[in-house]
């Protein structure tokens, strides 16, 4: 058994830590607990823990000088610090000590402490495969979930060691060729399931495992993921193989099934491989079909030998022209419209798989789309996005195109329905009139207050005055506003000059549209080419 010692000053947090999950289901138990770091020096001492979980700020000795006193004669100690503290520098001088993991104590769950005991297990004597583990008798009169936990602990420190070999016979495989699982539930952030019902799951699994050729789960997550080494029947024949790989599948599919019923999950399945050394590779390959998902969508059986070599090659003037589109129909408020490109871009000539690079690259570039927007017509967040900001994480935590492209039409709708409803903008004929006419003619050099006014047949004065009631804005504000939202569209282009850019939207000489870039942007034509390409 690993040993644990709790150093802190707060009662509450040790009883947390205590009762937070069931000890005795692991492999490691607390020995002790002191509640400052004077105490925790002598408790350790006396105890020789395996790892001390310890506060920062505490009475007599704080935690970070406990753990440099006891660096000087123990470099090898393991340490967790547990604060309520989410200060950069702390963390920061605690990664410098060596401490495996800096937590947050409002933000502990019992799926984050079995995941920190699984990594601690993994820096402990990884060379001793049973010495610390509960005997295999033992294991036996345990309950599914403590007798999966044990046996997950063992196999997954000799994973993240490459000088560990291993055998078939510690993964009782009984047969020549294996394949790597995968497994991930869906969405599992919003599901029903906890890490009990994980690790259930993977009891049953290696009851599946063990029907067939053996094989067995060697790792759960916090995240849904079990990985899963299955033996596959059939000596020699790869298609008795596959045979054998589907029926474990299915039967797999069945067990999720019966613990939970509206859930889904998608796995990955690796190359067939009979050389257990190659095992972290194909671990590999079985995440990387699982993350195809991404693409192919949810609750699916991806092989990893359908991954392909070669992706569609992308149009990105294909891609230019539908974002410019999109703008239009903002303008327009053609929700139908909006929706149709959205489509187009995620789905239509997607026959095989997108590149993932490609699918950030458009997501920022709708990102921006909205951002600006939003940022135009000085819309609230909370009417957009139901928050008092915007939730950028969130597009990274979407699993399928679908669910991407989905999110993407909700947010526009928002805006449209926003700016639909929030409408105040009225311009009377001649401001109408006017803005039509600078739209027009924003290339002349000639454009101004007075031009204008003599198109209109209107006092230039006259003119200016209801200009400003009615938009709050300067004429010649907006002649150079509407000047260098042109100038920016033909840099983008990359094919024209400066000088020919000035030219082709009003002015007459090159440092004029510096000026008034720079002045309107904040940074110059060359900066705003340069970080555009």
């Amino acid at each position: 058994m690993y040993k644990i010692l709790i150093v802190d000053d707060e009662a509450p947090a040790r009883r947390m830590l205590n009762s937070i999950i069931d000890w005795k289901h692991t492999n490691f138990e607390i020995i002790g607990v002191a509640s400052n770091g004077k105490m925790g020096i002598e408790k350790y001492k006396e105890l020789k823990p395996d790892c001390i979980i310890t506060d920062i700020q505490m009475p007599v000795m704080d935690g970070i000088e406990m753990i440099e006193e006891i660096r000087k004669t123990d470099k090898n100690q393991k340490f967790v610090i547990l604060s309520c503290h989410e200060d950069f520098n702390y963390a920061r001088k605690a990664l410098k000590m060596g401490v495996t993991d800096y937590l947050i104590k409002d933000l502990i769950t019992k799926e984050i402490i079995y995941e920190l005991l699984l990594r601690i297990s993994g820096e402990l004597y990884p060379e001793d495969d049973n010495k610390k583990y509960l005997s295999k008798e033992k294991q036996k009169t345990q309950d599914p979930v403590a007798a999966t936990f044990s046996e997950i602990l063992r196999l997954n420190s000799g994973l993240k060691n490459d000088h560990i070999e291993y055998t078939k016979e510690s993964f009782e495989i009984k047969s020549l060729y294996m394949a790597v699982f995968a497994i991930r539930v869906d969405s599992y952030a919003n599901s029903n399931l906890n890490f009990e019902d994980m690790a259930y799951i993977a009891f049953e699994i290696n009851k599946i495992l063990k029907e067939h050729s053996g094989g067995k789960c060697f790792s759960i997550n916090n995240n849904g993921k079990i990985c899963v080494l299955a033996g596959l029947k059939g000596s020699c024949s790869k298609v008795e193989s596959m045979k054998s790989c589907n029926n474990i599948l299915q039967k797999i599919r069945n067990t999720f099934l019966k613990v939970k019923d509206d859930n889904t999950f998608t796995i990955g399945i690796s190359d067939f491989f009979s050389d257990i050394s190659h095992l972290k590779n194909n671990l590999e390959q079985a995440t990387k079909a699982m993350k195809l998902k991404l693409f192919l969508g949810n609750n699916r059986n991806i092989y990893y030998r359908l991954f392909p070599n070669n992706f569609l090659e992308i149009n990105p003037k294909i891609l230019k022209s539908r974002i410019k589109n999109i703008k239009s129909y903002l303008l327009t408020k053609d929700e139908e419209k909006i929706m149709e490109e959205l489509e187009n871009i995620y789905h239509e000539g997607v026959n095989g798989f997108m590149q993932y690079n490609y699918l950030k690259y458009v997501n920022s570039k709708l990102f921006n789309v909205f951002i600006y927007e939003i940022d135009k017509n000085e819309i609230p967040y909370k009417d957009i996005f139901n928050k008092d900001f915007i939730p950028i994480n969130f597009l990274n935590n979407l699993e399928t195109v679908d669910e991407i492209c989905n999110w993407f039409k909700s947010i526009f709708k928002n805006i449209l329905d926003y700016k639909t409803n929030n409408s105040k903008i009225f311009y009377s004929k001649h401001i109408h009139d006017t803005f039509k006419l600078i739209n027009e003619n924003y290339a002349d050099n000639d454009l101004s207050l007075t031009m204008l006014a003599d198109r209109l047949a209107l006092h230039k004065v006259y003119l200016c005055r209801i200009f400003k009631e009615e938009t709050q804005k300067n004429i010649k504000d907006v002649i150079q506003a509407v000047r260098i939202e042109k100038a920016k569209e033909l840099i983008k282009l990359n094919k024209y000059k400066l000088y020919e850019i000035a030219n082709m939207v009003g002015y007459a000489t090159t440092q004029q549209l510096n000026i008034y870039f720079k002045k309107i942007e904040g940074v110059s034509p060359n900066t705003f080419r340069v970080k555009n390409y």
